[in-house]
């Protein structure tokens, strides 16, 4: 909960609908002052695990990774100077993006990217 760059913790039913405008809302979550005070905390493993996911409530989270490029499988680093092709690593394989309970491993979300680049 500390990489993503927006998130909103609401009761059912309370969650946002407009997803092209999600607004920071983590009371629920714990007193936050903003949202980069939030991602700084979290981010922190010592202080991250005296918050715990309420399975109660609905998590909705804005997250991007601006050095990936997902159109080409691309790493970009460096500020664009270097681009790393994630083909050869990927070697045919899906990227999957998920976040797990640590306790016992139960799946809260799993992305399964495919890729068909044609060269």
């Amino acid at each position: 909960l500390g990489a993503c760059q927006t998130m909103s913790v609401d009761l059912p039913g309370d969650e946002p609908t407009d997803f092209n405008n999600i607004v920071e809302n983590n009371a629920l979550l714990g007193t936050f002052a903003s949202a980069g005070k939030r991602r700084k905390m979290l981010s922190k493993p010592k202080t991250a695990k005296g918050y715990k996911i309420d399975t109660d409530h609905v998590y909705t989270i804005e997250c991007y990774d601006d050095t990936m490029d997902l159109a080409t499988f691309h790493q970009v680093l460096f500020g664009g100077r270097m681009r790393v092709d994630l083909m050869p690593v990927l070697d045919g394989q899906n990227m999957l993006l998920g976040m797990y309970m640590r306790e016992d491993l139960q799946c809260v979300y799993k992305l399964a990217l495919t890729h068909n680049r044609e060269d």
